[in-house]
This record gives C-alpha cells, sequence and structure tokens, in this order.
C-alpha cells in the first residue's frame, strides 16, 4: 500500500485485510482500497472505502456480509477509523468494470491492498 495517509489508517486497513483473508481464505481474491483514500482527496472526516472481492455465491456473499460489517465495525471502535466494505463476486465485478462507472473509477483509481 504506498498512498500517503496516516500510520493509524494504514495499521486499520492492513488489520481489516488481514482479518478477511482470515475470515475467508481461499474466497477472498482481492482487497481494493477506492474513494478519497486512493485519490488522496480524503479530510479528517473521510470513511475509508474498501472493496472486497471475493468468488463466492450471492447466497454465501449475504451470509457473511454481516460479519464482514461486524469486522469493519470492531476495526473503527478500536481505532476511530470508519472502514466502508462492500462485498462483490469477482465474476459480476469483471462483467461490469468497463461499463458502469463505479465500477470503472475503483479499476483506475483503486489501490490494490491485497490479492
Amino acid at each position: 500500500m504506498h498512498c500517503k495517509f496516516s500510520y493509524h489508517v494504514k495499521l486499520a486497513v492492513s488489520q481489516f485485510s488481514r482479518e478477511l483473508k482470515r475470515m475467508l481464505g481461499e474466497r477472498l481474491v482481492r482487497v481494493v482500497l477506492y474513494g478519497s483514500y486512493a485519490r488522496g482527496t480524503y479530510h479528517d472526516n473521510s470513511d475509508v472505502d474498501i472493496m472486497v472481492l471475493v468468488n463466492m455465491s450471492e447466497d454465501e456473499i449475504r451470509r457473511i456480509k454481516n460479519s464482514i460489517y461486524d469486522l469493519a465495525f470492531e476495526i473503527e471502535m478500536n481505532t476511530g477509523i470508519d472502514i466502508a466494505p462492500i462485498i462483490k463476486e469477482k465474476k459480476q465485478y469483471e462483467y461490469w468494470v468497463d461499463t458502469l462507472p463505479f465500477y470503472k473509477n475503483i479499476k483506475e483509481e483503486g489501490v490494490v491492498i491485497s490479492e
């Protein structure tokens, strides 16, 4: 991660990524930082936008997403860093990445945290 922001934010993002890997194992494809922190336009009240790409069915994602949100909340309670994850299936992301502006921006501006 080669972005310029505080050590505490880097630590929180690294912890989130590590815990995702532990939680999801091989189903975790990629963790991508996007939004204001990836662009370097963040401010004190910015949340940390994270795209979590997985190899899972939509049903599996529905079952695990609350655990991922709980992890982000736990990190926020411990660090004060507001991590805002979205969880997407890799094939769905790849299908829409060159069509939908949201996915295009993540592809162009995103910073891969882990693969």
